[in-house]
């Protein structure tokens, strides 16, 4: 949670020009509690008009929202990814499937595809490529530099390496 607000209060204090690192987190912790408490506010506001009636409807709803965000927020292990891959100075975006209109991921490749006598170097070090591997993904959360990133992705084991075009000019 620390982190999140960190994040948050950053990217507002560049927004509204503050560079001291403690007042960006205030800045974040009030934004953060603005926010939640405006969606509480609209939550209890239509539970109590459409939902509280039918108890029993707003029960399963509530059920079926809670395992939904369960569901969907936590990670996978050894599942199979195709997607581009960017990389640079402090970046390293995984895009699935190669839809470049998608949030990216945080990629944490291995030595096997980086290190010094990896698939990379063998396609001379292209700014991005197709990679297709096994890998696990993270709970929802911020990762990444700056936190930037909605989810990390860990590579197990490399499939395919091709040079492709970068998602971004």
């Amino acid at each position: 949670m620390a982190g999140l607000l960190l994040c948050l209060g950053d990217r507002a204090g560049r927004l509204l020009g503050i560079s001291e690192v403690g007042a960006g987190l205030a800045v974040g912790i009030v934004i953060a509690w603005v926010l939640w408490a405006a969606v509480f506010a609209t939550m209890i506001a239509a539970i109590k008009q459409f939902l509280w009636p039918h108890w029993k409807l707003f029960l399963a709803c509530t059920i079926v929202i809670v395992a939904a965000l369960f569901f969907q927020a936590r990670g996978t292990h050894n599942k199979e990814y195709d997607g581009t891959w960017e990389f640079g100075f402090e970046r390293s975006a995984f895009y699935p499937g190669g839809g470049c209109w998608r949030p990216p991921y945080w990629l944490e490749p291995t030595s096997e595809l980086s290190g010094p006598s990896g698939k990379l170097e063998a396609l001379s070090n292209p700014s991005a490529v197709r990679i297709k591997f096994i890998g696990d993904t993270s709970w929802v959360g911020p990762y990444g530099h700056l936190c930037g990133y909605m989810r990390e992705i860990r590579v197990v084991r490399v499939i395919d390496v091709q040079a492709a075009q970068p998602c971004r000019p």
